[in-house]
């Protein structure tokens, strides 16, 4: 099914659109760390609840709570449900409204810029468990995706850079002109204009193969060792931080089979430095773990295959096939990062 995308001038009333989109059977379920004043419309007219969330809460636990407010408030299988927060608060209230009485409608607000460019869009909800991270989903799409510029405004320097990672991901595999744009300007506040550049890379691949047979896989270029970053350092490293060192390592291996320009690698690692960001990462585990968590990854096939996506150059990534036979190659390439 197909999703509305909304984009908002930091001008235009986010209450008031949404009352706009949503009607009063609406039911909100918000991440208690969004500024209040962000939220009035929503808090005097229509029926929400606040949770707290964070990456360490992104389990099927949490999304029982979920459910248990839905059952309280008296949601029906007409009801709609609208997520506002993070990326993490989405796939939350993506997965619970997915499966409360076999799925009601639901529609996001991300607030955070990662949310925005990423989590909010494509329909990938997920949950984390002990063998990893997402490994328990679905794949149904919002009804509407609001994104508010207003809510850039309230985001710390690190929530911007852990966004900015995921736009220049989408320069890399789809539109130089982004990637050219943040490595010259090295800012990480992005204009709107990028911000909608970014989304419409992410719709293009999501259209193309929803359920990422092939093509769709081109988005987790980064991602496969971004979330063995992720998971090996306990979710110490954000999001942003374990995509940057995923991606620092994908392009040294692109330099090494498809023979992609080795500046890439430099200026990546040169933008990560200036703002303060890991270019190196120190592993809590051993290697043998390492290789453990790359194969049972999604992107795994039967634990001896891995999809991993590289560059040919930028804009054209190529899904390269390694074996578990290559995995001490691909640790002694991060290990030289």
């Amino acid at each position: 099914s197909y999703t509305n995308v909304y984009i908002l001038e930091e001008k235009d009333g986010f209450s008031d659109l949404v009352g706009n989109v949503f009607n009063s059977d609406s039911f909100f379920v918000i991440d208690d760390s969004i500024p209040k004043e962000l939220l009035q419309g929503i808090m005097q007219f229509h029926n929400h609840e606040f949770i707290s969330v964070g990456e360490n809460l992104k389990t099927i636990e949490t999304v029982e709570s979920i459910w248990e407010l839905m059952f309280d408030a008296n949601l029906s299988k007409k009801s709609h449900v609208i997520g506002v927060g993070g990326g993490v608060l989405t796939d939350l209230v993506g997965f619970a409204a997915s499966t409360f009485k076999r799925g009601i409608d639901f529609s996001f607000a991300p607030t955070t810029l990662l949310g925005m460019v990423d989590a909010s869009y494509g329909g990938k909800n997920g949950i984390n468990t002990l063998y990893g991270k997402n490994q328990v989903g679905l794949i149904n799409n919002p009804k509407n995706v609001v994104c508010a510029m207003s809510f850039i405004e309230t985001l710390s320097d690190d929530q911007l850079k852990n966004g900015t990672m995921e736009i220049i991901k989408s320069g890399y595999i789809l539109d130089e002109s982004i990637y050219e744009e943040i490595i010259d300007k090295r800012s990480f506040k992005p204009s709107k204009e990028i911000i909608v550049k970014a989304i419409n890379v992410k719709k293009q691949f999501v259209e193309a193969d929803l359920y990422e047979s092939k093509e769709r896989m081109k988005l987790n270029f980064g991602h496969t060792l971004g979330h063995v970053f992720e998971i090996d350092s306990k979710y110490k490293l954000s999001h942003g931080e374990a995509i940057s060192l995923g991606m620092l390592a994908s392009l040294k291996l692109s330099n090494k089979y498809y023979g992609l320009d080795i500046r890439y690698f430099n200026e990546l690692k040169e933008l990560l430095e200036s703002w303060g960001l890991p270019i190196e990462y120190q592993y809590e585990n051993t290697k043998i773990k390492l290789v453990e968590y790359l194969f049972n990854d999604k992107k795994s096939l039967n634990g001896k295959e891995l999809n991993f996506i590289l560059l040919t150059s930028i804009g054209n990534p190529v899904i390269h096939k390694f074996s578990d036979d290559d995995a001490e190659e691909i640790l002694y390439c991060l290990e030289k990062l």
